[in-house]
């Protein structure tokens, strides 16, 4: 996973490098399901995005996992990424 933000009136960006060795023990999930509430409810986002490498299906199905859905493919830094992203659940009803 390259990046989570939310959006409103501040942006939070994390970057989380999971080592080859240390793959595979839910550390991005973690990340995802805790960053999740934080950003709706603390920080009172609108929206939460989160960037991928196109060719990552392991982070692709974790944003999946919680709501995150696919908005488009764009460049960074030369390499495809999939850009997804979530709304609070009030606001999809």
């Amino acid at each position: 996973m390259a990046a989570l933000r939310c959006r409103k009136n501040s942006i939070v960006s994390t970057y989380p490098i999971i080592w080859t060795g240390k793959r595979g023990h839910g550390y991005a999930t973690e990340l995802v399901k805790d960053a999740l509430p934080f950003s709706f409810n603390d920080l009172h986002a609108d929206l939460v995005t989160g960037l991928v490498r196109s060719a990552s299906v392991a982070p692709r199905h974790v944003l999946e996992k919680y709501g995150f859905t696919f908005e488009r493919e764009i460049m960074l830094h030369g390499t495809p990424s999939n850009l997804f992203a979530v709304v609070p659940y009030s606001q999809t009803v």
